[in-house]
């Protein structure tokens, strides 16, 4: 876990030490996997993670995410999320993660994934409680992108 994420975790862990959401994220992220967390260095690879995150869930759900190259950055992605400040879309794709990481989804695949992988029922569940997380993360990258104007002019 990159040393951002470990302290900002902390911080929102000793606010609401009972927050279920918080608990999950960091049952996940406590499982290192070595996933390449460089992105994290820089104001714009937090956006850049975020981004591809929200366009692979709203193209094809979380199975789209996972089963693209985004999928190679699950764990960066959770971290940016909670850099960002999107706790509650962080809690999602840790549900998500954990879900993939108990039952991985095949590296050779074909459109019909979609419909007969045994993930597909409970992926979209989690695709719904992604669309019930207010404020979008649209609105939140817009924040972050007017915060840090100047990393991205």
């Amino acid at each position: 876990m990159h040393e951002h994420t470990r302290e900002r975790l902390a911080r929102l862990l000793a606010e609401r030490p009972d927050d279920p959401t918080l608990q999950k994220i960091a049952r996940v992220l406590a499982r290192e996997t070595g996933a390449d967390n460089r992105d994290l260095n820089s104001v714009r690879g937090i956006a850049y993670l975020v981004q591809n995150y929200e366009a692979e869930v709203y193209n094809g759900g979380h199975m789209q995410f996972f089963l693209n190259s985004t999928g190679e950055y699950a764990e960066p992605t959770l971290e940016a999320l909670l850099l960002l400040g999107a706790i509650e879309h962080a809690g999602v794709l840790a549900e998500a993660l954990a879900l993939v990481r108990d039952n991985p989804l095949p590296e050779e695949h074909g459109s019909e994934i979609y419909r007969t992988s045994p993930l597909a029922g409970p992926l979209h569940a989690i695709d719904r409680a992604y669309w019930q997380v207010k404020p979008e993360l649209a609105t939140l990258l817009q924040a972050y992108y007017e915060q840090h104007r100047e990393s991205f002019i």
